[in-house]
């Protein structure tokens, strides 16, 4: 008899290809090792399939990592392939034999569908209706659509039956279409495909432009010429509380019931900043704000709202967008007049029913910065120096400077940090350290070049067969390339025992790294003194074990300043940083590809600023946002991270974030308005043990 392994069935699977492709390949490989004897096609076949989308899932659960997908499943691959499906002589007709010329299992998937419709309704197909292949394929298909149908359920906040069951009587409103228009990113062409099919339940094409209009009421306000877009601050800021107080309307009128007020005296909290890129083929300055909080205006700071996501472009609201090289001089202009808008902020009044009135006082944190645009307005060149303490390179390395403590200055904006960049900062230092382990010199000699390069390769091929992703691909220096390397960092930092296996570095040591990671990228009051504690002996060990390298100002200002950086950010570390800013970047050039005019410079650029401006409406964005937040990967946090929060660490086991376990979108899991207030309660609890 032939033996054969699963293991030498999933070799022959290229899971980029398609499902047929790949069982063809498998079972042209069977047919090969049958030796002469006769193959139950339609069995084998059968059997293959059941493999292949076994050995797909697993694949997909273990992030395409070949060790982690062998470690896993060693038990299944060594398992033996059925026997009993390759007979000496077996009766199987030339139809049934392995010559994979049926046009059945040559036909495409379209054309496979079709057949498969054809013989669920065909009398005369009875017999090969209920053959394993097809009763197999017909399933796959299903549950392909329902999976479908369940993703497009789970953004629309309703029943995983939504579009599948046959009753569609609640017609969505104008608000929700455009959310899940948005949501899925659809065109509009895709949209009315869709619309035609479930008329009952997703109204045309007007109703998203009714509600674009309610997103955008202020047109006249937008200026525009040939290099740069930008609209009034005052009406900008104004519009996006009024839609955050339409979304806690109920809310508000409650508290000024239960309170006996007249005039509710509320702050708005906004982070702002300016970025820089010089992607997509074209310079683009961009300065933004995003909404992060409303509370009263009094000692209390009771929250009414709070932006779960500060970090998700969604909320990144547009103030100025300019196509021109961000040079110092411009950089400073653009600083000058937001600024000085923000300074003329008249704050709002606004009328409720029953004589009752809301007063919105405005209060902007400038967070939104990091490296050139920083250095331009602090007027310093220099880039490896401290911009805190002003350390050199060599007194960064200088452990009696550590033990004396690094003396920082008084001007705020030498505290600006961008927490989600700092993944990508330390994992550069971590590649830089292991490219130079066979000599341990940070400067490289001549003659070790040729060692020098050779090691590189050999860690970057490592660390793609231990993590399953490409340093040399991602390290371009593009916007794009920092999202990915913000991405492996996250993978590679995620196991610290196999980090320091791939890349020789001490185990411990990346522990730490990790650890103070994600701390400073939680959303929750940390304790000064303890993570400046963590941050000295972290530093202090890295001294230690590599005192022939150097320290970059980056990783510096976090282990040196991390205390500082606390008690001087004017909110919680989370909250900050210009992730949002930087991805807006990154949807500019589709937006103005496709949702922008062709007649003219200006109208592409209005165009694209106006969908920036919809997309990142409050109210629209609020909408399915709880199941947007479910699809995170959720971890606890580190026994170390939790007793760096000042409040009980029993909310730490429940509470994620998502800067650290999903890399993407930094979101916490709210299914419900009521769930939502009910963290707000939370939330002000904390606030007042805090200052108590």
């Amino acid at each position: 008899m032939v033996s054969l392994q699963v293991r030498e069935i999933v070799d022959q699977f290229n899971f980029g290809d398609s499902q047929t492709t790949n069982v063809n390949k498998a079972l042209a490989y069977v047919d090969t090792k049958a030796r002469n004897r006769e193959l139950d096609i339609e069995a084998a076949r059968s059997e293959v399939e059941s493999i292949y989308l076994r050995a797909k899932l697993q694949w997909d659960q273990c992030n395409r990592v070949r060790g982690t997908f062998e470690a896993n499943n060693a038990e299944w691959l060594a398992s033996k392939f059925p026997t009993q499906l390759l007979s000496n002589g077996a009766s199987t007709s030339n139809t049934n034999s392995c010559s994979l010329a049926a046009d059945y299992e040559q036909s495409s998937e379209l054309a496979e569908r079709m057949k498969i419709r054809f013989m669920e309704h065909s009398e005369e197909s009875a017999n090969e209706r209920t053959s394993p292949t097809r009763i197999a394929r017909r399933k796959a298909y299903r549950l392909k659509e329902y999976n479908i149908m369940k993703q497009i359920s789970l953004l629309l906040q309703s029943p995983r039956d939504l579009l599948i069951s046959t009753d569609h009587s609640d017609m969505l409103s104008d608000e929700e279409v455009l959310a899940f228009y948005i949501d899925l990113g659809l065109t509009e062409a895709q949209y009315k495909s869709m619309s035609s099919l479930v008329p009952s339940r997703f109204p045309s094409f007007n109703a998203i432009r009714r509600a674009e209009a309610l997103c955008v009421p202020f047109l006249e306000k937008i200026v525009t010429t040939e290099c740069a877009v930008k609209m009034e601050m005052q009406c900008l800021v104004e519009y996006t509380v009024r839609r955050i107080l339409e979304m806690q309307k109920k809310v508000l009128r409650d508290f000024l019931t239960e309170n006996q007020l007249n005039v509710l005296k509320l702050r708005c909290v906004f982070t702002y900043g300016i970025d820089a890129t010089s992607g997509h083929g074209t310079d683009v300055l961009i300065s933004v704000l995003v909404p992060i909080q409303l509370h009263l205006d009094d000692a209390s700071h009771h929250i009414f709202w709070l932006n779960v996501t500060p970090q998700n472009y969604r909320f990144c609201r547009p103030i100025s967008l300019q196509l021109a090289k961000p040079s110092k001089a411009l950089v400073l202009q653009t600083k000058h007049s937001v600024d000085e808008q923000i300074t003329n902020l008249k704050p709002m009044h606004i009328v409720l029913e029953y004589d009752k009135a809301i007063d919105v006082e405005f209060e902007f944190v400038l967070s939104m910065i990091e490296g050139k645009v920083l250095s331009y307005m602090l007027d310093d060149s220099s880039t490896t120096c401290c911009l805190i303490c002003c350390a050199t390179p060599s007194e960064m390395m200088d452990a009696s400077i550590l033990a004396s403590g690094f003396i920082g200055q008084e001007e705020p904006l030498v505290y600006s940090i961008s927490p989600i960049h700092c993944w990508v900062t330390f994992f550069e230092l971590l590649l830089q350290l292991s490219y130079r382990m066979d000599f341990k010199e940070w400067q490289v000699p001549e003659e070790q070049r040729t060692t020098f390069n050779e090691r590189m390769k050999t860690v970057q091929q490592r660390l793609y067969e231990a993590f399953g992703v490409r340093v040399a691909e991602a390290d371009a220096g593009s916007s794009s390339s920092t999202s990915t390397m913000g991405y492996i960092s996250r993978r590679v930092f995620d196991d610290p025992a196999l980090a320091s296996t791939t890349l020789n570095i001490d185990e411990d040591l990346i522990e730490r790294f990790r650890n103070i990671l994600i701390a400073i990228n939680s959303r929750h009051p940390l304790h000064p003194a303890k993570v400046q504690q963590y941050g000295s002996d972290t530093y202090r060990k890295y001294l230690e074990l590599y005192s022939w390298s150097r320290v970059p100002a980056s990783v510096h200002k976090v282990l040196a300043h991390a205390g500082q950086l606390i008690v001087r950010s004017p909110v919680r570390l989370g909250y900050v940083g210009k992730k949002s800013g930087e991805i807006e970047h990154n949807y500019f050039p589709s937006d103005r590809k496709l949702c922008a005019r062709t007649t003219s410079k200006q109208d592409s650029l209005k165009d694209a600023f106006v969908e920036t401006l919809i997309s990142s409406d409050p109210k629209i964005s609020s909408i399915s946002l709880s199941n947007r937040i479910k699809r995170k990967k959720r971890a606890a946090y580190p026994d170390v991270v939790a007793s760096f929060f000042i409040f009980d660490e029993s909310y730490c086991e429940t509470d994620d974030d998502d800067d650290y376990n999903s890399g993407d979108d930094d979101e916490d899991d709210l299914d419900s308005l009521d769930e939502f207030w009910t963290e707000l309660d939370w939330l002000n609890e904390d606030i007042a043990h805090v200052k108590g």
